[in-house]
């Protein structure tokens, strides 16, 4: 059980920034397709700044 928990705790770090590129993104670079189509845009409980507060 220690090596599942050393898997679990630390962030992987691609995972991260991957998820920093798809909600960050269309912040920076608003696009009227993400506008008017949402994809993957469900509310997440990670605001940018949240995510900006971890990775600081």
């Amino acid at each position: 059980s220690d090596s599942f928990s050393h898997k679990e705790v630390p962030l992987d770090t691609n995972t991260t920034q991957q998820l920093m590129k798809e909600w960050v993104s269309p912040i920076d670079k608003p696009n009227q397709q993400d506008i008017l189509e949402p994809r993957q845009r469900k509310k997440p409980v990670w605001t940018r700044d949240f995510i900006m507060a971890i990775l600081k």
